[in-house]
């Protein structure tokens, strides 16, 4: 790629569009601070041929929707691509399902359910990112906030309110990877992703594909616990005298965690994928492990991954073409990237590994 590098700090309250090169194919951008009030200078979509890379965060499903709905026919006609999610939320989510989906076709089979387990992870967020999920609580209109918890919110409109797969709120056991499970805060994003995916790859997922995250804590007890915490936290946000409490102790716009805890951060997950099965017939197991060993997941880990689906993008569109991903539009990083990402991932020291079938 040729032109310059911009850095930026993960989030604050304004947009901060970066370019980071460009190509025969136009300007790769990285989103990675943002408003809800614009998008990323509007003219860029409606004038340029660019790319946009965007990090997520647990608050940001009403305004991807937005984007999604005033955007999606435009970057098509102008065949851009829109690429919400590359960082922690909700790359491993998307393609852990992505690696197995493709074993299973692999095997001439489509994927019926997919579950992701988050295991142990270590890091700290960002105060940029809590204060986005604060605000967006406090400032969002209710019908925008119920619209973003369905989820299948971010799938065309005509595979909307239709499927089986929900959020998880309580301790639920896990038949096909045979553990407790409880909820995992960031599903609420990554969930609606991988719906997404499915919904735009429809050859290569199952037509009735489901899709469940959560949190492997480790027994019924833990699993117990942590979602008697996540129900608590969640009351903490919604009750504005509570909400006002937690500004007071929690990391402030702009902070985050020392080199150090990024240096001896990590994060790590299991897939398990179910294939359709005719009636009578015992469906095939695929599992996986997917993990960053040497870097904590919200950022140091995540800017690898975001830069990564920058290059991927920029360097391996024909490629793209004839694996049959998506080549323009709003989109996910399967069904953008798909596995030309994992592979570069794992060459950047990430692993996402078929571990049996």
């Amino acid at each position: 790629m040729q032109g310059s590098t911009h850095h930026s700090g993960r989030r604050s309250g304004s947009i901060l569009p970066r370019q980071i090169g460009c190509s025969e194919q136009g300007a790769i951008f990285f989103q990675c601070t943002h408003s809800q009030q614009n998008f990323c200078d509007q003219d860029l979509i409606k004038e340029w041929n660019i790319n946009v890379l965007e990090l997520g965060s647990a608050g940001e499903v009403i305004w991807m929707r937005r984007i999604l709905d005033k955007y999606h026919e435009a970057a098509k006609e102008k065949n851009v691509r829109i690429v919400h999610c590359c960082g922690f939320d909700s790359i491993p989510s998307d393609l852990g399902t992505c690696l197995v989906v493709d074993h299973l076709n692999s095997l001439g089979k489509k994927a019926a359910a997919v579950s992701v387990l988050f295991g142990k992870l270590s890091g700290a967020a960002g105060g940029g990112t809590i204060e986005t999920i604060l605000n967006q609580v406090a400032t969002e209109p209710f019908r925008d906030q119920r619209a973003a918890a369905d989820p299948y919110c971010l799938n065309p409109p005509s595979t909307r309110h239709a499927g089986k797969s929900g959020d998880q709120l309580l301790p639920r056991y896990n038949k096909d990877q045979g553990c407790w499970t409880a909820p995992f805060i960031m599903s609420s994003v990554n969930t609606r992703i991988v719906r997404r995916s499915a919904a735009l790859q429809k050859s290569a997922y199952g037509e009735d594909f489901t899709y469940n995250e959560a949190l492997k804590p480790g027994g019924l007890f833990s699993a117990v616990a942590v979602s008697v915490a996540t129900i608590l936290g969640g009351a903490a946000l919604v009750v504005p005298p509570l909400r006002f409490l937690l500004r007071k102790v929690v990391p402030k716009p702009g902070s985050g965690p020392s080199k150090k805890v990024q240096e001896k951060g990590f994060w790590s997950a299991t897939v398990s994928a179910r294939s359709l099965a005719p009636a009578g017939q015992q469906p095939t197991i695929v599992k996986a492990y997917i993990a960053d060993p040497g870097r904590d997941p919200g950022h140091w880990s995540t800017s690898r991954m975001l830069l990564e689906a920058a290059l991927c993008l920029s360097q391996q569109k024909e490629e793209g073409k004839l694996m049959g991903l998506q080549q323009s539009g709003v989109l996910t990083p399967a069904s953008a990237m798909g596995m030309l990402l994992v592979d570069r991932l794992r060459k950047a020291d990430f692993e996402f590994d078929i571990t049996s079938k």
